[in-house]
């Protein structure tokens, strides 16, 4: 009985052997398995996790003004995934539009990893000195996630089989995981493109899909290898070939590959539901559908091992990585002619006093080959009010007949000072997907206005008696808010009271006065109201000697008695 388990097994595991094996012969884009994987020393030039996280933060820390570093989420074993978000910081104003590219996917494509973080060297390295490097920088966001399937490449060090690198941890291909035609992938849990459980079932894929939301991503390209292949929308089938803008797309490609021969374009060997390309351009969250394109940086031919058909050999992963940067920024420059739009706030005030109205205008323009149909634009502020629009109110752009819209917004400061901003939103339709855009100004509301203050009392030219009054007053401040009173006299003595709004004025002596009463706001203004007045001020009598009244009452108190004297004698 033993005997006949163990060939009874032998034989199933014979037979399941052979299934498989036809059903990888006979599966377009498969690659022999193959027991070797890539030697140590090839992790001496191509980077693992580990040594791109510490290479990243380095360069997060040399080039603050050009590069931040940070994680959009985590993998299945808890890798961080990083993005480089570069730009020109020293711009006044952020970009109104971005681009992303991502790497590494399949934990298989290495080279593409590498060649992700080639670009962001050469970007910081020549931003100084390389004229395209600096239009990049200028021009655009750029969101780089070298390492999208970090798991996959920590397996790929010692994975005997190509399936091992290629999925996530969780066995997902991680570019069939998306919302798109996502239910015509593969549901076998064992195949080498299995689409997962869900659409967006993994951390990676959902790290991606939160990153992106409301982002003006005007191109994505999704660097992979295995091939040399420049492919795009659509992808889920392999007989709905056309997308609205496939104009778009074939000049963009005729435009790579005639600068880059090496490259060709064209669908893919096998269809690809749930794939990030298809879902950037088609049902991504993104705030512009981009234009997006998947490339195939490396395809090795005679090899030993699956490590060598998507990756090259050590010594030659410089110079090539070299060459895949060189086509990125060549495909990121020419996006002006591809599919790039001019938004903006062109003309507007970065400060401005309180109340005050000016023209801001804004502009949408179309620089290269895609339209927008039923534009419609929006405008609102914070500390500003916006007091008319003029400019047109639905509108469609095509750089052939109707390359720009133009709307002049006149708005009105408020009276506070401080921070206010201006935004715009346009949205519309690029080809048959929804767009919208917003950019948002900053502008200084600056304390221009004197504060005001009026004198109660005394009234002007009025006889008022003395030595003592009292001077009383109102003031108030549209701005900052009044921090201090002054009274000055005669234009000689100056009194500062506080916050005082009276003020008691002892004089010695009769005469004209002149008093202003002058106000100071928080901002420094200056307010004053001016009053003039005469003063009486009453002498008393020249004074008797103390002693007279009471001798006036002795004396007649004693012509009195003489009278009762006499005239009692008379009796």
């Amino acid at each position: 009985m033993l005997s006949a388990h163990v060939n009874e097994a032998a034989m199933k595991k014979a037979l399941l052997v052979a299934v498989l094996l036809a059903y990888a012969l006979t599966t377009p884009g498969y690659v022999p398995v193959a027991v070797s994987q890539p030697q140590g020393d090839v992790w001496q030039v191509y980077h693992d996790y580990n040594n791109l996280t510490q290479v990243l933060l380095s360069l997060n820390e040399t080039y603050p003004d050009l590069i931040q570093v940070y994680s959009i989420g985590v993998s299945v074993e808890g890798r961080s995934i990083w993005v480089c978000e570069i730009w020109n910081r020293s711009l006044p104003v952020r970009p109104s539009f971005a681009v992303l590219v991502d790497a590494g996917i399949h934990g298989t494509d290495v080279i593409a990893c590498e060649s992700a973080l080639t670009l962001i060297n050469t970007l910081l390295n020549k931003s100084a000195e390389d004229p395209l490097v600096q239009k990049i920088l200028n021009a655009y966001v750029l969101y780089v996630i070298p390492m999208l399937n970090p798991d996959g490449v920590e397996h790929a060090k010692n994975a005997t089989a190509v399936e091992e690198a290629w999925r996530n941890a969780r066995g997902v291909d991680l570019d069939r995981n998306f919302p798109w035609h996502w239910s015509e992938g593969d549901s076998d849990p064992t195949s080498m493109y299995y689409r997962g459980p869900s659409p967006l079932s993994e951390p990676e894929t959902m790290a991606l899909s939160t990153f992106v939301f409301g982002k003006p991503i005007l191109l994505y390209i999704s660097l992979r290898s295995g091939g040399k292949r420049i492919y795009y929308p659509w992808l889920h089938n392999l007989t709905e070939t056309e997308t609205v803008e496939e104009p778009v797309y074939a000049a963009i490609c005729n435009d790579l590959t005639t600068a880059f021969p090496e490259f060709t374009w064209g669908k893919p060997l096998q269809a690809m539901p749930g794939s990030s390309i298809d879902w950037m351009y088609g049902n991504s969250t993104t705030s512009i559908p981009p234009l997006s394109l998947g490339v195939e940086v490396y395809e090795g031919s005679d090899c030993p091992s699956w490590w060598d058909v998507y990756n090259p050999s050590v010594n030659i992963v410089a110079n090539y990585t070299e060459k895949v940067s060189n086509f990125l920024l060549y495909a990121i420059g020419n996006l002006v002619q591809w599919g790039d739009f001019g938004f903006g706030v062109t003309e507007y005030s970065p400060t401005m006093g309180l109340n005050w109205t000016k023209t801001f205008v804004v502009e949408l323009r179309v620089l290269g080959l895609r339209n927008m149909s039923n534009v419609v634009a929006g405008f609102e502020g914070t500390y500003l009010d916006v007091v008319e629009v003029d400019g047109p109110q639905l509108v469609n752009l095509s750089a052939a007949e109707m390359p720009k819209a133009v709307w002049y917004v006149d708005v009105r400061s408020s009276t506070t000072p401080g921070d206010a901003s201006f935004t715009t939103v346009i949205g519309g339709m690029i080809g048959n997907r929804p767009f919208i855009v917003q950019q948002t100004v900053t502008i200084t509301l600056f304390d221009d206005k004197s504060p005001s203050v009026t004198i109660l009392e005394p009234e002007y030219g009025a006889y008022v008696e003395g030595p003592t009054i009292v001077i009383r007053w109102e003031g108030s401040d549209v701005g900052a808010g009044i921090d201090h009173y002054e009274v000055r006299i005669n234009d000689q003595t100056t009194v500062d009271v506080g916050t005082n709004t009276e003020y008691s004025l002892t004089v010695e002596s009769s005469g004209s006065y002149r008093i202003e009463v002058i106000a100071y706001d928080a901002a420094g203004n200056v307010g004053a109201d001016v009053v003039e007045f005469y003063i009486h001020v009453p002498h008393p009598t020249p004074g008797l000697p103390a002693w007279l009244p009471y001798a006036g009452m002795a004396i007649f108190l004693a012509v009195f008695a003489v009278l009762l004297i006499v005239l009692k004698r008379r009796s």
